[in-house]
């Protein structure tokens, strides 16, 4: 349905240490070490200094691989020693090598989980259990590792992630490893999910390749006090600045992969995609017909992505997995499209208005190249919803019931559904910042704002700035953004109490607004072709020398004291994700300046630090294990 330091010295050297040992990589290329030498009498192991704890496992229990299938593991031995297929991750009843981190209990050795290995190729998997909702990108897998002697074999303990609920021989991609070498106390190490998946999975492996332990006490190595940690979300902070389009028709949707990589539709069958902040935008409409009207799209990533729109009296939905070089016609059929979303590289989802008393709900396994039923949900409702209205978070799905002042809510992914009643009738737009927290805006025949603080058992009416039609909702912790059908968008820093208008453009209506899913840039579409970027100020990335060079470098940036652009140079021997922020006095990250992978050579990085203040500031370059913090001055 289309609607529209001194104390200063010690602040400083404190923040050195931060940055160089507990502001982590976001994609986990190296082991992180938070602590060492560990010992069960001293330390609190379920303590969560870095965000909340979504899942713990002291390993407390029965002590063999039944108890840990129950509990949704999956061990697996991969290698070729003679131990074959037999899963190799288990919990010595007797004669234990060490105590467990929290000093064990009786019987047994309490959460200490050891390897025993013999020679040859070894291969040993620890699988952990798929999370209620998913992993959401920047979740942290932390645990405590120990040994009884230091390593004399070539082994490693690496971590490994998968977004598609892999067996280990799936898809999976390496965080980093280690050496077991720590044989007193206790060190932890912490590993960070790249991506945002509800199938999503870690898993600790214990690799040896050509001979390892034999099996004695000696040999053994030890995992313990096992956390899932979810930071808070990024919240934007910046400035609201104009990107060019090079369109003037209509754009109707936007999906914010992240602060680099976004894409747009609109009238005519028009694709945008960028994949450098919003620097450039590229027309990758490729073969859909201009006669399509595109009213929804999601992205995956800059490669995969899905889009819906109306021709003539039918809805269809084209996908792409080469970032829009070529489109393929996945499905049509009678209808309108209204929402649609992936919740990992290969389940999408797609809602419609109602077709034959039910809603047009479809799913794709593949990536969105095939579509099927998704689930069947009958409905009374001739008017349909609002495109770009439904929110999805995890297992959890939320689109409203226009003219019947009711929001459909499924806790599962679509297998039951449950009527939610709103005090309005139309919803245009809705966001949550939590599984519980969210917020649903009205349009104009509608007016109003609604906030729920229990993922919609209740909805409450609280403030709203605009008696139109409120065609997108941001939000982070506890700031949110409004964008009205209109000129104007609105930002509320104390979660809706009282807002302010924070941007004002001189022409055209905004349709459509959205924060990148793993990071913290807002971008926003409009009726004549304009896109608004809310986000730290761009800056450019220039290539100075293809030649290899021998090191890996961060350069001093000059000028420096600054004001209020400055240069930083890094070099690189080897091709990698390069990430390069900055960060306050306080340890605050205040700019991501680079996010990317780079090839080799060596590179300079322009800093606009036209939005802060006068004061001292770190960057932190970190690629292929390499990290490295260098400070700079601020003068206004």
């Amino acid at each position: 349905m289309k609607k529209f330091l001194s104390v200063a010295t010690m602040l400083i050297v404190a923040v050195g240490i931060a940055l160089g040992f507990i502001m982590e990589d976001p994609y986990g290329s190296k082991t992180q070490t938070s602590s060492t030498s560990k010992t069960p009498t001293t330390v609190n192991h379920v303590d969560s200094p870095t965000g909340t704890v979504v899942y713990l496992d002291n390993f407390d229990g029965a002590n063999d691989t039944t108890s840990l299938k129950a509990r949704g593991y999956k061990p697996y031995y991969r290698g070729t020693g003679a131990q074959g297929l037999t899963a190799t991750w288990f919990q010595p009843s007797a004669a234990p090598p060490f105590p467990g981190f929290n000093g064990g209990t009786t019987g047994y050795v309490a959460a200490n989980y050891n390897v025993v290995t013999l020679a040859n190729n070894i291969d040993s998997w620890l699988v952990l259990p798929r999370l209620a909702g998913g992993i959401q990108a920047g979740d942290s897998l932390y645990f405590y590792e120990r040994s009884v002697t230091a390593s004399t074999f070539p082994d490693s303990v690496r971590v490994m992630y998968s977004a598609n609920d892999s067996i280990p021989e799936g898809t999976w991609v390496e965080l980093g490893r280690f050496q077991t070498n720590i044989t007193t106390g206790w060190e932890r190490k912490g590993f960070r999910a790249p991506t945002t998946s509800a199938n999503g999975r870690f898993a600790i492996r214990y690799c040896v390749v050509s001979g390892g332990p034999s099996g004695a006490n000696s040999d053994y190595m030890g995992v313990d006090a096992l956390t899932i940690e979810r930071s808070a979300p990024p919240v934007p902070t910046g400035t609201w600045t104009e990107q060019t389009s090079g369109l003037t028709s209509v754009l109707y949707s936007v999906s914010a992969v992240s602060d680099d990589v976004a894409w747009v539709c609109g009238a005519a069958g028009k694709v945008l995609r960028t994949t450098n902040k919003g620097v450039a935008w590229t027309n990758v409409s490729g073969t859909i017909p201009t006669a399509a009207a595109l009213y929804n799209i999601f992205a995956w990533d800059a490669n995969t992505c899905v889009v819906t729109g109306v021709t003539a009296t039918n809805t269809s939905i084209y996908q792409t997995s080469n970032g829009g070089t070529t489109w393929t016609v996945a499905n049509t059929h009678a209808g309108f499209g209204d929402d649609m979303f992936m919740t990992d590289a290969n389940n999408a989802y797609f809602i419609g208005d109602p077709v034959g008393g039910n809603w047009d709900m479809l799913k794709s396994t593949n990536a969105g190249l095939n579509w099927g039923a998704w689930t069947t949900l009958a409905t009374t409702n001739t008017a349909g919803t609002y495109n770009n209205a439904f929110w999805q978070q995890g297992t959890q799905v939320w689109f409203p019931s226009v003219g019947q002042s009711q929001m459909l809510y499924s806790s599962n992914m679509g297998t039951n559904w449950a009527t939610q009643t709103i005090t309005l009738s139309e919803i245009a737009s809705t966001c949550f910042n939590s599984p519980t927290v969210g917020m649903a805006a009205g349009s104009t025949t509608s007016p109003g704002l609604l906030k729920t603080t229990d993922a919609g058992t209740t909805w409450s009416a609280i403030t709203s700035p605009y008696t139109v039609t409120i065609s997108g909702i941001a939000g982070a912790s506890t700031s949110w953004w409004l964008a009205q059908q209109g000129l104007n968008i609105s930002f509320s820093s104390n979660d809706g109490a009282a807002w302010t208008t924070q941007y004002t453009v001189a022409a055209g209506s905004f349709y459509h607004m959205q924060k990148s899913r793993s990071g913290a840039t807002i971008w926003a579409v409009r009726s004549n072709g304009g896109i608004s970027r809310y986000g730290t100020p761009i800056s450019g990335v220039n290539p100075i020398s293809t030649e290899t060079p021998s090191s890996y470098s961060v350069s001093q940036n000059y000028p420096n004291p600054f004001n209020p652009t400055t240069k930083i140079n890094f070099a690189l021997p080897k091709s990698g994700l390069v990430s390069l922020k900055v960060y306050d006095i306080t340890g605050k990250e205040v700019a991501t300046l680079l996010n990317e992978v780079k090839n080799v050579g060596t590179y300079s990085v322009d800093f606009n630090a036209a939005n802060l203040s006068s004061g001292i500031y770190f960057y932190k370059m970190s690629v292929n294990g390499y990290s490295e913090v260098k400070k700079m001055s601020l003068i206004k």
